[in-house]
């Protein structure tokens, strides 16, 4: 499996759900925050512009 949104460090941050059966709203909007601001400030060099 690959992922682009975050490090290999920054797994541990994820944040946990209560269930494997399901998720909550909420559980679900915090880890969707997680990893969509991994895209942006995983790493210093996605902070500058691309430009």
């Amino acid at each position: 499996m690959t992922v682009e949104s975050i490090l290999g460090g920054q797994f541990e941050g994820v944040p946990a759900i209560s269930s494997s059966e399901k998720i909550t709203l909420l559980e679900e909007e915090k880890v969707m925050a997680y990893y969509g601001a991994g895209t942006l400030f995983a790493d210093a060099q996605r902070r500058e512009p691309l430009f």
